[in-house]
């Protein structure tokens, strides 16, 4: 029985971020829709911050919930169990509105999530690794040999940077290995 449980959540749970991943990347090529080429910005979409309020939310309700009706087997580390998830929530909120690329012409301002803004150009660009795992589907972007950002190809934006990549000719490297020119 136990077994049974434990799959049942493997599974919906599987499913339900699949859900989420197919909502977000929904949005983003909605939102792309008009954007010019020249000159646009790269963001997470706004079903990111909905999850994230929605996290918040639940978790501060359990933290509440567990406070006002206590049943003496609510230990201290629940509750920072509980406070972690709550900040998971803080940080996917922070991470919509915080992390964020604009692209103007050649020059490129990366602002990340927690740091100073970085200013790069796409000459400055080395190569872009497809990474494909069970966190990311999208790109690593290497500036003069260091990886400096990820995009994940659920952002706004994602299709018109990878235009940008092919117009500057750099090439796009897949994660096994096989390099592929997009020019």
């Amino acid at each position: 029985m136990v077994i049974w449980i434990w799959l049942l959540t493997v599974l919906l749970m599987s499913a339900a971020v699949s859900l989420i991943n197919a909502i977000t990347r929904k949005q983003a090529r909605a939102a792309e829709v008009g954007m010019p080429a020249e000159r646009f910005s790269m963001y997470m979409p706004k079903a990111l911050l909905w999850i994230g309020y929605a996290d918040c939310s639940f978790w501060a309700a359990m933290i509440a919930l567990m406070t006002t009706f206590p049943n003496d087997t609510a230990a201290w580390w629940v509750y920072v169990i509980f406070i972690g998830f709550m900040l998971l929530g803080i940080f996917l909120i922070c991470y919509r509105y915080r992390w964020r690329i604009e692209i103007d012409g050649d020059s490129i301002v990366y602002t990340p999530e927690l740091g100073e803004k970085r200013f790069f150009a796409f000459s400055d660009i080395t190569k872009c690794r497809r990474a494909k795992n069970l966190s990311i589907e999208g790109y690593l972007v290497y500036v003069k040999g260091k990886r400096t950002l990820i995009m994940d190809d659920s952002m706004v934006g994602f299709n018109l940077f990878l235009e940008c990549i092919h117009q500057h000719g750099i090439v796009l490297e897949e994660a096994w290995g096989k390099l592929r020119s997009r020019k």
